[in-house]
C-alpha cells in the first residue's frame, strides 16, 4: 500500500530553454505524489508541461513491451505550464512561468 505522504518527486527552480518539452511527466508511477513548482520555461516548442509515455525499443530480446525507448508527448494531454491547479491526485503544478521564445 502506498504511503499517501510519500513525495515521490520535486520538480523545482529550474531553468529550461528553446526545448520541445519543458517538462514531462508520466502518472503511472504508483510511488507517491509529485510537485512541479517554481520553474521557468522559455521556448518550449511543443508543450511545457505535458504528459508522457515511454515508447518501445524494437528488437529486445525476451522484452517486446519494454519501454526503453524515448519518451514522447501522450496524443491529446494538454500543456498544463500555466496551470495553477493540481490535474490529477498525486501531482501538483503551481507558481510555473511560461515564457514564448523569443529571438
Amino acid at each position: 500500500m502506498r504511503d499517501q505522504n510519500t513525495v515521490a518527486a520535486l520538480v523545482y527552480g529550474n531553468l529550461l530553454k528553446n526545448c520541445p518539452v519543458g517538462i514531462g511527466y508520466a502518472d503511472d508511477d504508483p510511488r507517491g505524489y509529485a510537485e512541479v513548482s517554481e520553474n521557468v520555461i522559455i521556448g518550449a516548442t511543443n508543450a511545457a508541461i505535458t504528459r508522457v509515455e515511454a515508447t518501445n525499443v524494437p528488437n529486445v530480446p525476451g522484452a517486446p513491451n519494454n519501454t526503453f525507448g524515448p519518451l514522447v508527448r501522450r496524443p491529446g494531454a494538454p500543456d498544463v505550464g500555466g496551470n495553477a491547479d493540481p490535474i490529477t491526485t498525486r501531482f501538483s503544478f503551481f507558481r510555473n512561468k511560461v515564457i514564448p521564445k523569443t529571438v
